[in-house]
């Protein structure tokens, strides 16, 4: 919700303290990144635990594949963040945060209907 920009979606009438300045925008982002580099740090320690032998060794194992994963993934966030700001630039954050958030809250739904077999 930091980055969030609620005066572009009522299209400049909103107070000053709901607005993203820069301060917000630094902010917002920082933990965004911190958050997502504490959380992949997690996952691949439990990977590293989770994983048959087999798939631990050699060059193609399981840290190749998250890590080339993790890249595709990356890749293609680029590519969507260019899309969105060639659509507009005024409206780039709310259109990369608004789906971001959905696929958040699926992802959250997801575990939750599965948390028994994890």
């Amino acid at each position: 919700l930091l980055l969030l920009d609620v005066s572009q979606l009522l299209h400049g009438e909103s107070p000053e303290y709901m607005r993203v300045g820069p301060r917000q925008y630094v902010i917002g982002s920082l933990v965004a990144f911190a958050g997502l580099q504490c959380m992949e740090s997690v996952i691949m320690s439990a990977l590293s635990k989770a994983v048959p032998h087999g798939l631990a060794v050699g060059v193609c194992n399981s840290g190749l594949i998250n890590t080339e994963t993790g890249t595709l993934g990356r890749a293609t966030g680029d590519v969507l963040v260019t899309v969105a700001g060639l659509a507009s630039l005024d409206g780039m954050l709310n259109s990369l945060i608004g789906p971001l958030a959905a696929i958040l809250v699926g992802c959250m739904c997801v575990v939750q209907w599965n948390y028994e077999a994890l």
